[in-house]
């Protein structure tokens, strides 16, 4: 397979009254052409700014610090000029962000919202044929007497039709990359499995190129081939969904297993957390991210970053447990599973 997205040492920052919050700080992974990978992390980790950045969404007070790429198709889009990515942004590349009631227009019937993407992209397209292109897309998404609904206004929508909306906006010109930015959030469990569904179809169908944005593992296992764990800004861990689910290498990526609800718990079992919170970016701690936290934490652990440990096929983990002097050291029952 081709590669379609490379992003290398990502870096951004918010500058605020209270001084530089530093976002995302040397963020790198790659996407193959017809992949489904996913990010998955907290709330606050930078995931979501990492895809707001590939989409060229960041506006001030956001900076994208210099060294840092995003290189779609061999090309940078950091350098694209307006135009350009004007032309990028819909036709290329795609967005589904979380709250769909937001992301839509509350003024614009939803239809014409769906047109607005064709038309933008499709310059000798007439509106009816634009519309009807529309209805079609709705069709496609699962949505009952679409012609009728392409003329409704988005309140008119249950939740998880507008995330349906949502998703015939984005698929409306073909992109190749599709980011489905926590895509089921505020929905019952039903309609986050129907959606989930949905995504995986169309990116199956069209050969799409997935990132899907989550804090959540256990909505990731069907979709996503690859995981990226990312922790304060910081890629922690990386590699298949097999190794992440079954050989995790970061104590971060255990404690998120461990919170994920199971059912084959006992009744009444108190559900697994993660105690104390997440570093301050205004001030990043210049050791491991996760030392604060970490029951495994030791001396050097909050003096110096660990660098990334290397187990093959593409599995890898930032955490000096993996140290050869740390041999030792008590680690997590499921990183003592070796391949």
């Amino acid at each position: 397979m081709s590669k379609l997205l490379e992003v290398k040492n990502l870096r951004v920052s918010y500058h605020t009254y209270a001084g530089e919050v530093q976002s995302v700080r040397g963020v790198s992974f790659d996407l193959d052409e017809g992949e489904a990978i996913a990010v998955v992390g907290e709330s606050g980790c930078g995931k979501s700014v990492t895809a707001k950045t590939i989409m060229g969404l960041i506006k001030d007070p956001g900076e994208i610090k210099e060294g840092s790429e995003i290189i779609y198709r061999g090309q940078d889009i950091l350098k694209l000029s307006k135009k350009e990515m004007s032309q990028y942004r819909g036709k290329e590349a795609a967005i589904i962000f979380q709250d769909a009631l937001a992301a839509l227009n509350p003024t614009m019937r939803v239809g014409k919202q769906i047109m607005e993407n064709i038309l933008q992209h499709n310059k000798s397209m007439s509106k009816q044929e634009a519309f009807e292109e529309a209805v079609k897309m709705l069709e496609m998404v699962g949505i009952p007497d679409a012609r009728q609904r392409a003329r409704q206004y988005p309140h008119e929508f249950s939740g998880g039709m507008r995330q349906r909306a949502m998703i015939a906006i984005a698929f409306a010109c073909q992109p190749k990359l599709l980011i489905a930015d926590e895509p089921t959030t505020a929905l019952d469990v039903t309609i986050q499995a129907q959606i989930m569904r949905l995504i995986k179809d169309l990116q199956q169908k069209l050969n799409t190129s997935v990132i899907l944005i989550t804090h959540d593992l256990g909505v990731v296992a069907n979709i996503a081939k690859r995981i990226v764990v990312m922790y304060s800004g910081k890629v922690v861990e990386s590699g298949n969904s097999e190794d992440i689910f079954y050989h995790p290498q970061h104590p971060y990526t255990c404690a998120l297993l461990n919170a994920v609800p199971r059912l084959d718990l006992e009744n009444k079992q108190v559900l697994a957390s993660i105690e104390g919170t997440p570093p301050d970016l205004l001030n990043p701690p210049k050791g491991c991210p996760f030392s604060t936290r970490c029951k495994y934490c030791m001396e050097i652990c909050c003096d110096e970053l660990p660098e990334m440990t290397q187990f093959g096929d593409g599995h890898q983990a930032a955490c000096w447990l993996h140290h050869p002097m740390a041999a030792d050291c008590e680690r997590p029952k499921e990183m003592e599973v070796s391949k």
